[in-house]
């Protein structure tokens, strides 16, 4: 069974030269754009939240990701 996870819509402009980088890599992996954002911006939230800088020298907005 496949865990849902509620989701919200983001718009954003990014510049081209990394739009055309996340473009050729959705293709090469064979995944869509979307998926591989949505991993990307997990991953690096998730190494944030376990970084030790994390411990009193990044303000914390509101508690881990996921």
């Amino acid at each position: 069974m496949i865990k849902r996870i509620e989701t919200s819509r983001l718009s954003l402009h990014i510049p081209t030269t990394l739009y055309n980088r996340i473009d050729r890599d959705s293709k090469r992996y064979g995944i869509t754009k979307t998926a591989l954002l949505q991993t990307m911006i997990v991953n690096y939230y998730r190494a944030v939240d376990s970084s030790p800088l994390k411990q009193g020298e990044i303000s914390d907005a509101g508690g881990g990701l996921i």
